[in-house]
Parts: C-alpha cells; structure tokens; sequence
C-alpha cells in the first residue's frame, strides 16, 4: 500500500512538473523597422490566441514575456501584419512591408461635438 501511494506521488509529480514546463514563460525582446530601416513606435506586438501585448516604445523597441511555442503577430495601420513562431528564441527583429493602398479603406475617422467660441469680454 505504501508503495502504491509513493508511485502515484512520484507520478503525479512529474505530470504536474511537465506541465509547468510547457507553458514556461520566456521573455523575448526586439526591434520594429520598416522597409527603408525607420524604426516603427506605437506598433502592436501580441502573442497569437491571448490578450497579452505591448506596443513599441518611439525606437520600435518591444519587450513581451510569452511561453516559448507560441507566435507573435506585428501589426500597424499602413503595415502588412506578420506573425512568426517564437521557438525558443530570445531575440526576434521585424521589418513591416508597406500595405497596400486598397488595405486602408478600412480606417474610419470619427468625431463628433460641439464647440462654443469664447470671446473676450474686456473693454
């Protein structure tokens, strides 16, 4: 009976610990540019299938911690979007292709209000 509950223990232990190393985290760093080498801020750097993201600081710096078999997608307006495989790297730099033209018909500008002209009452 003892042994029985020492295997399982053992066997439950070593599930629980591949498990763990599965979706162990890795922090992976890079830079953003576009075709003529610029670097890109405000670009959106997200880890395929989750909500967790950042933005690229104005040097097209971005720095994510995501588990290490998971893709990223780049995506800015005026950019194709492109999502590359982690596989365990620690450093991955991007250049965005131009998008074209046809792609930016799906921006819309809103905006809405009124404004009340102030004038000065001094005589």
């Amino acid at each position: 009976m003892v042994k029985k509950n020492r295997r399982k223990i053992f066997l439950t232990s070593i599930c629980a610990f591949l498990s763990l190393m599965s979706y162990a985290q890795i922090s992976i760093k890079g830079v953003v540019k576009d075709n003529s080498g610029q670097p890109l801020p405000g670009v959106s750097v997200r880890v395929k299938g989750t909500s967790l993201g950042v933005a690229t600081s104005p040097d097209g710096i971005y720095v994510i911690s995501a588990p290490a078999n998971s893709t990223l997608t780049f995506s800015f307006i005026g950019y194709n979007m492109q999502e590359i495989a982690i596989n365990n790297k620690n450093e991955i730099n991007v250049t965005l292709a131009d998008a074209p033209l046809s792609n930016l018909d799906e921006v819309v500008v809103v905006g809405y209000g009124t404004q009340k002209r102030l004038t000065s009452q001094a005589q």
